[in-house]
């Protein structure tokens, strides 16, 4: 009895159907085969690659971006250029990058490292969220986005919702940090105020400050009837 158990047991450990990849329910993945929607992906035509750089922004060709292969190095303009040349400002080598024509990068410029910090952990939350880690170079406070799929051989959706969303938080960081600065300008302009015009104004600016955050009458006193109301008008 015990060996027919065991036996049946290691069969239904061992046994596994065709595509049984397991399931995650964090990343895109398919309960009816278990595996990724990455396979049903597709490489986006021309027209829609050029509908996705017309309404995401900032995204540019990585070839673009790299020295020419036709240029003669003998030429003294091309000397010059190397010369002055930042080696940072360059790309990671191709063959690191894996990347064909369509490949395209961003570049996010920070006032801090603790932005550029803040903008890290949200993109890498989202590629674990979405499977899909493009290549990133960090140097302090900028960061330089690649993306580009070598199994399609050009950009798919995965691609162009990382990078909307990349947008997206890019933007709506600026924004925050606009917000933030006003705040406390207005917070540090009202304390000159304060100061200028002395004790009395400062007073009277505290006083309708408590009168404005003060409670309703109706919720210290309590509620008054219309028929009060009129009564103490006649």
């Amino acid at each position: 009895m015990r060996r027919h158990l065991a036996r049946s047991l290691l069969t239904i450990a061992t046994f596994r159907h065709k595509g049984d990849y397991g399931f995650n329910v964090f990343h895109n993945s398919n309960p009816q085969h278990g595996g990724s929607y990455a396979r049903h992906e597709r490489r986006m035509r021309e027209d829609e690659v050029e509908d996705f750089l017309r309404s995401v922004k900032g995204w540019k060709p990585v070839l673009d971006q790299l020295p020419s292969k036709d240029a003669d190095p003998l030429e003294e303009e091309v000397q010059a250029w190397s010369e002055k040349l930042d080696e940072k400002a360059l790309p990671p080598p191709l063959s690191t990058l894996h990347v064909g024509e369509e490949a395209i990068m961003r570049t996010f410029r920070f006032e801090s490292f603790d932005d550029a910090y803040l903008f890290m952990g949200r993109l890498w939350a989202f590629c674990y969220g979405s499977d899909k880690y493009p290549h990133v170079t960090w140097d302090n406070t900028e960061i330089t986005v690649y993306l580009y799929s070598p199994s399609f051989k050009g950009l798919s959706r995965r691609e162009a919702r990382i990078a909307a969303f990349l947008n997206d938080q890019f933007n709506m960081f600026k924004k925050s940090k606009n917000q933030r600065e006003k705040m406390m300008t207005s917070v540090a302009a009202r304390t000159v105020v304060e100061e200028v015009l002395g004790a009395e104004v400062k007073e009277a600016l505290e006083q309708r400050q408590r009168e404005r955050t003060a409670p309703l009458p109706e919720k210290t006193k309590g509620t008054v009837s219309w028929e009060a109301l009129i009564a103490k008008t006649r």
